[in-house]
C-alpha cells in the first residue's frame, strides 16, 4: 500500500470512516495474524487476539501518530500487549510450533523448502522470544528501531537479540551439513535472513 493512500486511510478511520479501517485491516490482516501465531502458538488464538487487535487499533487510531513511526509496528505493538495480557492471565507460556503458520495469502512462507527448512530450524533452536524478533526482522521486514517499539525492548537489546539469534543459527546449519555430509556452496543458509 503506497505511504500516502495509507496514509488518507489512517486519517478517514480515525474520523469515524468504517469502510477506511476495514481497508487498512484488510492490508494488514496477514501480518498481523502470522505475527500473534507465532507469539501465542495457537491458531484459534491468533483468530481472536487478531480480532481484539484490530478493535483496540480502531478504538485508539486517533492517539495514531505518523512522526512515531510507521502503522504496521504500531498495531503490532498493540497486539504484543495483547499476547502479553493474555498470557499473564492465563499463565500460559508461548511454545515453539510443530507447523510452520501460514500467511492468509497461499504460499506466503513456503514457496521455497529451504525456507520452509530455515524458519523450522528458527524455531527448533531460538527461543520463542528470539523467533519473534527473528521473524519480524525477515519475515516481515520491520527495521530495528520499529520492532524494539513493538516488543517495548530498547534497540539495543533487538540488536544483541538478531545478533546472538544468527549466531546460534550459523551453528544449528553447520552442524547439521556436518552430520549429513554436506558442504555448503552457496554460503550459510543462515545469512539468507
Amino acid at each position: 500500500m503506497a505511504a500516502e493512500h495509507e496514509h488518507e486511510l489512517i486519517e478517514r478511520a480515525a474520523g469515524g470512516d468504517r469502510d477506511a479501517f476495514g481497508t487498512l485491516a484488510q492490508s494488514y490482516a496477514a501480518p498481523l495474524y502470522t505475527f500473534l501465531v507465532r507469539r501465542c502458538g495457537s491458531r484459534h488464538g491468533a483468530e481472536d487476539l487478531a480480532q481484539s487487535a484490530l478493535l483496540r487499533a480502531w478504538l485508539k487510531l486517533p492517539t495514531y501518530r505518523r512522526d512515531r513511526g510507521e502503522f504496521l509496528p504500531w498495531l503490532l505493538a498493540i497486539a504484543n500487549s495483547l499476547v502479553i495480557t493474555e498470557h499473564r492471565r492465563r499463565r500460559i507460556h508461548a511454545g515453539t510450533l510443530k507447523e510452520q503458520p501460514a500467511r492468509v495469502e497461499p504460499d506466503a512462507l513456503a514457496r521455497t523448502e529451504a525456507r520452509v527448512e530455515l524458519w523450522n530450524l528458527v524455531d527448533r533452536v531460538l527461543s520463542p522470544q528470539a523467533a519473534t524478533v527473528v521473524w519480524l526482522r525477515y519475515g516481515e521486514g520491520l527495521e530495528v528501531q520499529d520492532i524494539a517499539r513493538v516488543l517495548a525492548w530498547s534497540s539495543v537489546r533487538v540488536r544483541i537479540t538478531l545478533f546472538r539469534a544468527r549466531q546460534l543459527l550459523a551453528i544449528a546449519v553447520h552442524s547439521e551439513e556436518s552430520n549429513v555430509g554436506v558442504v555448503s556452496t552457496s554460503g550459510d543458509r543462515a545469512h539468507a535472513l
